[in-house]
């Protein structure tokens, strides 16, 4: 579960020295993830709890904001449900937000959510820190799931939740090192972090020696191809056979030429002689013509 990157709105709040912030809170509309949905009651009443709405008498803005917040058919839900509210504490919103949330999500949400978060294992392709965030949050949830319930204590999450679902590279330091008996959430995360250094580390190392192997294959197969071609009489590849001979009056590759002393043909004749012998005879019939 989570979701990236949802459309938020803003929200003008004024704090205890008049100064005004602009907030951001997620927008839920038809066919929204029902978690964005548990995300706007958070951020609302993570609001109320920085600016005191309810102490400066201005609670009613939770309901308004939330209204704001829904589009379509739950913002009409929502309507419907708090059309009638006179009392405008968190209690009283709560209260009301109850009523949405089982019109939306059911009567079950709170069951799935748990069932969600003790039979979910940690994704493979999920950094460790990220999941054990998401877990934090979606246990978070619960409580606004279900009137009277609550989020799990940090030993139940810890024991129940992380230590069970751990991926197989972390699970088991993780419970070597104690860290499912830990009574603290942020206890738990200091060991697990110190966890995914030492994986992180491991991991590089093994990439680095496999990219090492794999360098030294190639290496060893270019060799033995070499070796190879050399038994047989091939020329190496670097000498190219299609290279033709430039001796004069030569019309042959240069690997057949018989001056060539890399050659099968080799005549015993070294190629540098030819040259010699082709430049003077040049040069007596250069002579010849000019009479000198």
């Amino acid at each position: 579960r989570g979701v990236e990157n949802p459309k938020v709105m803003s929200i003008k709040c004024t704090d205890a020295d008049d100064n005004e912030n602009k907030e951001e809170c997620p927008i839920f509309t038809n066919g929204s993830p029902l978690e964005i949905l548990v995300q706007i009651a958070d951020t609302i009443l993570s609001l109320e709890d920085t600016y005191g709405w309810c102490e400066n008498e201005k609670g009613k803005m939770m309901f308004q904001h939330l209204g704001r917040a829904l589009r379509g058919e739950p913002q009409r839900k929502w309507k419907r449900i708090a059309k009638n509210a006179r009392t405008f504490t968190v209690l009283a919103f709560l209260d009301k937000w109850y009523e949405l949330t089982e019109e939306i999500m059911g009567p079950d949400a709170y069951d799935d959510q748990l069932e969600y978060l003790t039979d979910t294992r940690q994704p493979r392709d999920m950094a460790l820190m990220m999941w054990i965030d998401r877990v934090e949050v979606a246990n978070q949830a619960l409580g606004l799931l279900k009137k009277g319930a609550s989020e799990m204590a940090d030993n139940i999450l810890i024991k129940k939740i992380i230590a069970k679902n751990l991926g197989p590279a972390y699970q088991k330091d993780f419970i070597m090192q104690d860290g499912d008996k830990k009574t603290k959430l942020k206890d738990a995360k200091s060991i697990l972090r110190k966890i995914e250094r030492a994986v992180s580390f491991e991991k590089k190392g093994e990439m680095t020696e496999k990219k090492l192997e794999a360098r030294l294959k190639q290496l060893q197969l270019k060799n033995k191809k070499e070796e190879e071609d050399q038994k047989g009489g091939a020329t190496p590849k670097r000498e190219t056979q299609t290279k033709e001979c430039r001796l004069p009056g030569h019309k042959h590759p240069w690997s057949d030429c018989e001056n060539n002393p890399n050659s099968k043909n080799y005549n015993g004749t070294h190629y540098s002689d030819v040259w010699k012998k082709h430049k003077n005879k040049t040069g007596e019939e250069h002579k010849n013509k000019t009479g000198e």
